[in-house]
């Protein structure tokens, strides 16, 4: 995987992740084009070829979940990395979760590491989590 995206209806970024070197400068660029095509497409889930990167994305409620990856990886498989990725986070947080951003990375950083897909398991992606929250308890 190249990045993961998050972003609103509005186009608004919510959450980004880079796992290659691109510069700050082209990483905005890429974020408003790959937002901007994903959700002109108007479809709730997709694949889309943007530049040398298939776009890989999935529209969650008033949310789009987008992955890039290489030409050649598996799409199907990175899909089911989004949904799982989804379902995740919503079995942590249950309401809201735009306002526990930091939170949101630590469980991408569990379940994508250096842009390789690492942990599938939900409880074993959410444990580190789990275990910051009772010890501030």
């Amino acid at each position: 995987m190249k990045f993961v995206l998050v972003g609103n209806r509005m186009g608004k970024l919510r959450l980004c992740r880079f796992f290659g070197s691109d510069s700050l400068k082209s990483r905005s660029i890429k974020e408003q084009d790959v937002i901007r095509l994903c959700l002109k497409d108007q479809k709730q889930e997709g694949f889309v070829e943007y530049q040398d990167t298939m776009l890989i994305y999935r529209l969650y409620t008033n949310l789009i979940f987008i992955a890039g990856t290489s030409l050649t990886e598996n799409e199907l498989a990175v899909m089911e990395v989004l949904q799982n990725f989804v379902e995740t986070v919503i079995k942590y947080f249950e309401q809201v979760f735009v306002y526990n951003m930091d939170k949101i990375h630590m469980i991408l950083d569990e379940m994508v590491v250096s842009g390789e897909i690492a942990e599938t398991n939900k409880s074993r992606a959410l444990l580190p989590l789990q275990l910051m929250d009772a010890t501030r308890r």
